[in-house]
């Protein structure tokens, strides 16, 4: 379902009016999001990765800032697919606020299975060229997944991303 500013053609108006909230929040880097979202609406590719990077970057908490991170990298696989190594570097950074206990539940688990499907498309709409990166990551991931007991259902999430890839 799209968001009511979409629905009623009014994006640009909807940034300037979420741009205004960020002086008023403590927690601004929740409407960097919005504000990557909007901006990439209105066709501004810079601007949105700022904004998505700066979400990423002020984030706070274990599950946020994956969450925020995997958004970040999510949108450079969708802006700036070319730029392999931007995406392999954010990416495997993002993969890193993964490691410690008990961080691969609920919106984490979800957002990391988000996370191999686009990674996934990425590779495939570039005919395997991206291989190499993907090759990298699950081997990073498989570095977090050793340090989670194998009992723990979120081992087998971990051990799937990206795996036979």
């Amino acid at each position: 379902m799209l968001p009511i500013f979409e629905l009623l053609n009014e994006n640009d108006r909807a940034y300037k009016l979420v741009q205004g909230e960020l002086a008023k929040t403590a927690t601004p880097y929740y409407y960097k999001a919005d504000l990557g979202e909007l901006a990439e609406s209105l066709g501004r590719k810079d601007e949105a990765l700022k904004w998505y990077s700066e979400g990423y970057t002020e984030a706070r908490g274990i599950a946020t800032r994956f969450q925020w991170g995997s958004i970040y990298a999510s949108s450079l696989l969708r802006l700036v697919p070319d730029n392999a190594a931007k995406i392999s570097e954010v990416t495997s950074g993002v993969l890193g606020e993964l490691d410690g206990p008990d961080r691969i539940y609920r919106r984490g688990r979800m957002r990391l299975v988000r996370l191999d499907k686009a990674l996934r498309k990425w590779d495939v709409d570039a005919k395997g060229a991206h291989h190499g990166v993907i090759v990298a990551l699950h081997a990073r991931m498989q570095q977090i997944c050793v340090k989670v007991p194998a009992t723990e259902p979120a081992r087998a999430t971990c051990e799937a991303f990206l795996a036979g890839a």
